[in-house]
Formats: C-alpha cells, sequence, structure tokens
C-alpha cells in the first residue's frame, strides 16, 4: 500500500486553473478515499505564520511544569471531552471497535494497557450551535494560546470545507457545496499533542507513543512531523509510514 499524495491547488489557488484541473484532483481523492483511506495534501495555501503561531503555543505550553498543566485537565470527560490529558490509551477504543466490550467492571477482563506515551490539549467548538459545551480549562500562559488555537482550527475548518466539496465532486453530486448545510455546527476538535523524550529503558512492555487505534468523524486533517503510520484492513499487519511533508 502507498499513500498517494495530492496536489489541490487547482481548488486552492484559482488563478490558471480550469475546471479539468478541478475534477482530476477529485478524481485523485475519490480513488484514495476508496483504495487507502488516507492520502497526503500539497498545496493547501494555509498561511504559513497561522501554522508556526500555534506550533510556538503549543510548544511553549507544554514545557509549563507539569502541575501547571494538570489545572487544565477536565474533571469530568463526559461533560467536557477537552483540555489537558497525560493518561490516554487509544487502543482501548479500538478494542472495543473490535471486541464489542463496553468499557463495564468485569474482572475477567485483563487490566488495561499503560497509558500512552504523550501528552495532548484539546479545544471544540466555538459555535454554541454545535451542541458541545463552551471552551473552558483555557491556559492564560503562553498569553496569546487561545487566539493561535482558534486561529489555526478555522483555518483547518476551511480546509476541511474545501476538502469535502472535493470529495462532493469526486462522488458526482450536483452540488459540489453538497456538505456545507450539513457542516454549519459541527462539533469537531482540535487536538495538539507533545511526544516527550523518553529512553527505551523507560517503557513498559507493549507502551506506545500513540497505541492503535481508529479515528473519529468525517476527515481528519494531521500535520506535524513524521512517525505517523496507518493501516487499511483489521486482518493484516502491515502498517505503512504516512510520508511526512513539511509545512
Amino acid at each position: 500500500m502507498t499513500i498517494p499524495i495530492i496536489d489541490i491547488g487547482p481548488w486552492t489557488n484559482f488563478s490558471g486553473n480550469s475546471e479539468a484541473d478541478r475534477q482530476a484532483v477529485a478524481e485523485q481523492v475519490g480513488q484514495a478515499c476508496r483504495d487507502v483511506g488516507f492520502f497526503g495534501i500539497t498545496q493547501t495555501h494555509a498561511d504559513p505564520q497561522v501554522l508556526a503561531q500555534a506550533w510556538e503555543a503549543s510548544r511553549q505550553f507544554f514545557d509549563l511544569p507539569m502541575e501547571t498543566k494538570l489545572k487544565f485537565k477536565s474533571e469530568n470527560d463526559q461533560e467536557y471531552p477537552y483540555g489537558y490529558e497525560n493518561s490516554e490509551v487509544l487502543s482501548v477504543g479500538k478494542e472495543t471497535d473490535v471486541n464489542g466490550t463496553d468499557g463495564t467492571d468485569d474482572s475477567s477482563k485483563p487490566s488495561p494497557p499503560t497509558p500512552d506515551l504523550k501528552e495532548t490539549y484539546a479545544i471544540g467548538p466555538y459555535n454554541p450551535h454545535s451542541g458541545m459545551p463552551s471552551r473552558r480549562l483555557i491556559p492564560d500562559n503562553p498569553p496569546d494560546f487561545e487566539k493561535c488555537l482558534s486561529s489555526y482550527y478555522e483555518a483547518m475548518e476551511s480546509m476541511a470545507l474545501t476538502l469535502l466539496r472535493i470529495i462532493a465532486v469526486a462522488l458526482k453530486l450536483e452540488d459540489e457545496s453538497f456538505f456545507e448545510s450539513r457542516m454549519d455546527h459541527h462539533f469537531s476538535a482540535l487536538r495538539i499533542l507533545n511526544y516527550f523524550p523518553v529512553k527505551l529503558s523507560q517503557m513498559k512492555p507493549g507502551q506506545l507513543r500513540a497505541s492503535p487505534h481508529t479515528d473519529y468523524g468525517c476527515i481528519i486533517l494531521k500535520s506535524g512531523g513524521p512517525g505517523l503510520q496507518v493501516k487499511k484492513d483489521v486482518e493484516t499487519d502491515e502498517w505503512v509510514d504516512v510520508p511526512h511533508l513539511p509545512n
């Protein structure tokens, strides 16, 4: 399996691009969705300053002392599923998908795996019509933390709508804006992650940075460094490196 890299410039830079160019991109995206379910994109025309500022604000936050970061951890994930987290085990959700376990207490079940070796922080939508709780547990250090993450959230929200227009054309829908009215009160989350330095001797058997999982939602947009792997089928053990695309 190969992860396709698709230039979506005809959809983000309208100068000099024809309808045939846009259609060609849609066909590539449709093929990638059918064959792989994952693809890289270039020529997004996202503001590099927005990305850089979000990256720097994230770094400054994760560099804070642990006792400070824990002040922004939700006490009830069902009530407020955002904020700081440092004990996530992504594979628990995957076990639920595969085995149908419901998370109830059962002494016959094996003990839960050790936490993934990372820390995260998440914000939800600002739109009150999303049905999600309003944003809180927002750090005041660094001072521009919320502004930087909100700007990045909005940029990725716009990018997701562009991809949905491309997918609408790939699906041969009559209206390329078909999905927009169905996404006007979405509850997408932005999660920033920090993979802090660890030594092999510190890791417990089976412990990973981010354990195997299936993401939820319509579109997952991921930026950052290398290291991500994907596989198409549950039945196979073929993990494929996702190419790292700077910026």
